[in-house]
């Protein structure tokens, strides 16, 4: 153990016993703990006994009831009402396909062919070209596409073929 802690351990405790072998100056009998168990008649010259009725209080009215919320006194103002934001129209995205070429095959069917640069489709009506668009008809000098979300059409323009 240290000796610092020895030494305040041993001053405590002889501090302890010196204030249990301190002499009092009152008895126990008349102590603070006494009088306040003892009844009102053994103690009437006594400051701290309460009267038996207390004199009544005048109470003036007052303007505001200190008890009542003021939020519940008040009107509540009208609501304001914003207006609701309008969505962001949708944009068409750019159509990226371009037509690439035909091929005729020997029944005499043309095949179209249509590309965006890194992808190439055989064009047929009902085929989703992406970016929501869908070949909607083809004709001999167009093919017309159809974006679903904003229904906009779209014309790509089929070059002939030189022979």
């Amino acid at each position: 153990m240290r000796p610092l802690l020895k030494w305040a351990l041993g001053l405590s405790t002889g501090a302890s016993a010196i204030a249990l072998m301190w002499p009092i100056d009152k008895p126990y009998e008349e102590s603070i703990f006494s009088a306040s168990l003892a009844p009102a008649s053994h103690s009437a010259n006594s400051t701290d006994v309460f009267p038996e009725k207390l004199p009544e209080q005048i109470l003036l009215a007052t303007k505001n009831d200190p008890f009542v919320s003021t939020a519940l006194v008040q009107p509540l103002a009208a609501p304001v009402v914003l207006p609701t934001p309008q969505p962001e129209p949708i944009r068409t995205p750019p159509l990226s396909y371009r037509y690439l070429g035909s091929v005729t095959g020997p029944q005499g069917d043309r095949e179209i062919y249509l590309s965006n640069g890194s992808q190439t489709v055989a064009a047929r009506q009902g085929v989703h070209l992406g970016d929501g668009y869908t070949i909607e008809t083809m004709g001999t000098a167009s093919i017309k596409v159809l974006h679903s979300a904003t229904q906009a059409r779209v014309d790509i323009p089929i070059v002939p073929n030189k022979e």
